[in-house]
């Protein structure tokens, strides 16, 4: 769900069933990233629609390498 290998299909006759089983999937990895970060964090990325919308949130602010960011880690 994170790396997008599973793309939600589109909500049709043809592809009912498959697409809320991609939906199941990707409420159950949302909760499960949600229930391992901290309440305040959890704010930021409450309004994504997806799992993918949440975690790119969370990469783009956290994933910044520098000596400032490495010196936060050591603390």
């Amino acid at each position: 769900m994170i790396d997008s290998s599973e793309t939600c299909l589109p909500d049709d006759t043809t592809h009912i069933a498959m697409h809320h089983i991609w939906k199941k999937k990707d409420n159950l990895t949302k909760a499960m990233v949600m229930q391992c970060v901290k309440a305040d964090l959890v704010i930021k990325v409450t309004y994504a629609k997806h799992t993918k919308e949440s975690w790119d949130m969370f990469v783009s602010e956290y994933s910044q390498t520098g000596p400032g960011s490495i010196m936060l880690w050591f603390r």
